[in-house]
């Protein structure tokens, strides 16, 4: 076995929804073994453990822009905060069928490593499985786990990164959450084609980047996200710009601004045993091109505290 994992970051979002394909469990089922302390896979499994887990411990934070807040405004953003990690920290184990694609204006499937469909399998702290197929409709078998069992393509899909990445559980860790403050509380979802929310919601601003944006755009390019007040899920985003919303050409005053283009982050959530998770996940363009992700058949097993 190769001993240098190839590390390569994901930040795109999968999911999909399928028939329940043939899944291979040995993996999961195996004995385990014991380990001398200096071993290859002793130290193997010390280095990817914590990549593998979803933190038990929580530790609230607060970047320096959401420190200027009045108090109250942070304690209500550190009580989602929290919302949102006790909610993923309690899954253990989890099974799925899941897609992930992305779609041009006209309908097209595009091509790309991470967008497949498959049946999933994956147990915190320890190892993830999927058997499934690529957009070339392509079969694949992908192991991921503490035992040794590493897959051809795990070594370039970096399988323990994806693991966070799925339920977009990586977002509820504290020190992703890069907001500013509240832009509205207590609030319904704003009139758009896509999602129509219930109950009431409180929007987040965004992070406010170092550099700033030209003054003739300034009020036009923003985002909102919105945090559904009784289960402390983020179920939509909002976001415009502009091309290029940082270049110079902006403050000529004479230069026509183009077409704000506007994007829809939709989070559908379902409760499962106590945890609330997204079964249907799209973001949709301007252009009419738009990502999906979807889950279905969950079944889930809690961490035991």
């Amino acid at each position: 076995m190769n001993q240098k994992i190839t590390r390569r970051v994901v930040l795109g979002t999968i999911i999909g929804g399928l028939s329940v394909l043939p899944f291979v469990t040995r993996h999961f089922l195996k004995k385990r073994i014991y380990l001398e302390p200096n071993s290859f896979l002793s130290k193997f499994r010390s280095k990817y453990q914590g990549v593998l887990s979803f933190p038990h411990e929580y530790k609230p934070f607060i970047n320096e822009q959401l420190a200027e807040q009045p108090k109250y405004i942070i304690e209500k953003i550190l009580k989602y905060q929290k919302m949102q990690w006790e909610n993923f920290s309690k899954l253990d184990e989890a099974e799925f069928d899941y897609s992930n694609y992305d779609f041009d204006e006209k309908g097209n499937k595009r091509k790309g490593d991470w967008l497949f469909e498959g049946h999933v399998r994956m147990k915190y702290g320890y190892g993830i499985e999927i058997v499934g197929k690529n957009v070339e409709n392509k079969p694949f078998h992908w192991i991921f786990n503490l035992d040794g069992d590493i897959s051809s393509d795990a070594l370039q899909m970096n399988l323990s990164s994806l693991m966070l990445h799925f339920f977009m559980a990586y977002r509820a860790l504290p020190q992703i959450w890069k907001t500013s403050g509240l832009a509205e509380e207590n609030v319904v979802i704003p009139e758009n084609p896509y999602f129509q929310g219930s109950g009431k919601y409180d929007v987040l601003l965004p992070w406010k980047e170092s550099y700033s944006l030209p003054r003739k755009i300034a009020d036009i390019c923003f985002s909102r996200s919105y945090i559904n007040t009784e289960t402390g899920m983020t179920e939509f985003v909002y976001a415009q710009s502009v091309p290029d919303p940082y270049s110079k050409l902006y403050e000529n005053e004479n230069y026509a601004i183009p077409p704000i283009e506007k994007t829809y982050y939709v989070r559908k959530y379902i409760p499962i045993n106590g945890v609330y998770l997204p079964t249907n996940i799209v973001s949709y363009y301007s252009n009419g091109s738009k990502h999906t992700e979807t889950y279905d058949n969950i079944k889930i097993k809690l961490h035991v505290k």
